[in-house]
């Protein structure tokens, strides 16, 4: 039936802007920091992961057992490959997503599937299912064109309780349109997830 959530924002400096989303009551859920930058943000060149070895499952398995995720986020179209320290997916966009008709900015149906690669690197290392608990910062490069996304991870650590890794998006163009840095994961107590969490209809 829907949740209710309030969105606080201090002025901390003249380009600083501290964000917290919180449940009515006070319980904070996430909280952040917002930099202008004084100009655009030149994108880098398209990483490349590396050698990768083929991932052993498919899309079908990844959403029926690896994965908690409902129909609408099911953005993972093909996942390149995995390595010890690299991974590489095809995922769809809002467009191919079937995500509401918008002047979207950026891609949050590519970034959630970025986020759902992590997880499956993570569980590449640890056999358990995680959640991201962490993210060091978001940076666009601009709006992406439309059509399928590739997403680029690389990994800066894999431990056996949790991984940090950096995802690059790129658009059918070739081109970076935004990077997660810092996107940190934590397996959960059991190694499982709960019964269908967070299912979206």
């Amino acid at each position: 039936e829907g949740d209710t959530f309030e969105v606080t924002a201090t002025d901390t400096g003249p380009d600083r802007v501290n964000l917290e989303l919180r449940r009515p009551g006070g319980m904070v859920h996430y909280r952040g920091t917002i930099e202008y930058a004084g100009a655009a943000t030149l994108a880098p060149k398209a990483p490349k992961p590396g050698p990768l070895a083929r991932y052993p499952h498919g899309t079908e398995e990844i959403y029926n057992r690896l994965l908690f995720h409902g129909p609408e986020f099911q953005v993972i179209r093909h996942v390149n490959g995995v390595s010890d320290m690299a991974a590489a997916a095809e995922l769809d966009g809002v467009d191919t997503a079937g995500w509401p008709e918008t002047p979207w900015a950026t891609d949050p149906a590519a970034f959630d599937g970025g986020l759902q690669l992590a997880l499956l690197w993570t569980r590449h290392h640890t056999q358990s299912a995680s959640l991201p608990t962490r993210i060091d910062a978001y940076v666009p490069y601009g709006a992406p064109a439309a059509g399928p996304v590739t997403c680029v991870l690389r990994g800066r650590k894999a431990g056996s309780r949790n991984a940090v890794s950096d995802l690059s998006f790129i658009d059918r163009n070739g081109s970076v349109f935004a990077e997660l840095r810092g996107v940190e994961t934590h397996t959960l107590p059991g190694g499982s997830y709960p019964t269908r969490v967070a299912v979206a209809k």
